[in-house]
């Protein structure tokens, strides 16, 4: 039920480092926060269990969700690294070659901070985000209705604490792991009151999750030119958290209906190419930018051309589709087997 929204958020994060507007990817990281905090939840709930054979399952099954493509990805970057050189670290600074032994260590590992470099897939600071939340969630954060609570109130304080310390400056709510609390916890919080979410639904008519992820796109978009046009960092700010309500109101939707026009099979297909689209879409961009004539590189224009933005998006998809079929559905069956291998008591 999830499937195309995972991939339009990492689309949405591709389309804010392709040229289009940054802030447009970072409206799609907190949405896929609090995802990630619903679905975590309700897979240890769930699936899993708290007994430590299910948490030790649950472990190697995010291992094997995230490190494997992950690899793929790295590989491509050290690929074009040794054929392209300066040339495709010019398009994104933080791409190039590891040199030391806690550099090479650290990609291999996904264990960053967004300041380290270099990054082989430059994006994935985020992973580091969700891993660690994912090892709370495993260790039992939001076991219960009661301590997600106390989490999302610890989410909630350290938001308003870093606004009131910086009220103009975004970055402190956004980058550091602790900033992530909030939007994590609401997820968690979403899947142990999930019957009232509904309930909500049902008396208040709120409308399907096309129309929802329609509002959070035209949100972006007004806010967006507000701050343009007013010039004032606290119009980011209302547009942000009026973003993440609208996420939270689009997952619910999506838990209760799903997307109307999509069957099931068809969404968990599409929903595999999120994943991957996020970890090559830089090395992507960097490819075509090589290959473009310069007044369409990302290099050359401030915000890149429509043709950079469409060839990007399409070797992303490409890229992305061999990494499904040739890593992601094989690696899943193994997945499949340690899931069914699992006796809830």
């Amino acid at each position: 039920m999830f499937g195309l929204f995972r991939t339009l958020l990492a689309s949405m994060i591709a389309v804010g480092h392709f040229g289009g507007p940054f802030e447009v990817g970072i409206y799609a990281v907190f949405g896929f926060y609090v995802l990630s905090g619903f679905l975590m939840t309700a897979a240890m709930h769930q699936r899993y269990g708290y007994r430590s054979s299910g948490q030790v399952k649950f472990l190697i099954n995010r291992f094997l969700r995230l490190f494997p493509p992950y690899w793929a990805a790295i590989g491509l970057s050290i690929i074009c690294l040794l054929l392209f050189g300066n040339s495709f670290t010019a398009f994104k600074s933080e791409l190039y070659m590891p040199d030391t032994l806690e550099a090479w260590t650290r990609n291999f590992s996904l264990i960053f901070v967004r300041s380290f470099r270099p990054r082989l897939s430059p994006s994935t600071w985020q992973i580091t985000v969700e891993m660690f939340y994912y090892l709370t969630i495993c260790f039992g954060i939001s076991k219960y209705r009661r301590r997600s609570l106390v989490w999302l109130a610890f989410g909630f304080i350290y938001t308003v604490v870093a606004f009131l310390v910086d009220p103009t400056g975004w970055k402190p709510r956004f980058y550091p792991i602790l900033a992530a609390s909030l939007p994590f916890s609401i997820g968690a919080c979403i899947y142990h009151f999930r019957s009232f979410f509904q309930q909500v639904l049902q008396v208040t008519k709120i409308p399907q999750p096309t129309v929802l992820f329609g509002l959070i796109c035209l949100n972006f978009l007004v806010f967006f030119q507000l701050r343009k046009t007013v010039g004032l960092n606290l119009i980011f700010t209302v547009g942000f958290y009026l973003n993440l309500l609208l996420m939270i109101l689009c997952i619910v939707a999506l838990l209760a209906n799903g997307f109307p026009f999509l069957d099931k099979a068809t969404d968990r297909f599409i929903g595999k190419f999120s994943y991957p689209i996020f970890l090559v879409h830089w090395q992507c961009g960097a490819l075509v930018n090589l290959v473009l004539p310069k007044n369409q590189g990302a290099d050359s224009v401030p915000f890149g051309g429509p043709l950079f933005l469409l060839f990007s998006m399409g070797l992303s998809i490409l890229i992305s589709y061999l990494i499904v079929i040739f890593i992601t559905d094989p690696v899943d069956t193994k997945r499949q087997a340690i899931k069914a291998s699992i006796r809830l008591v």
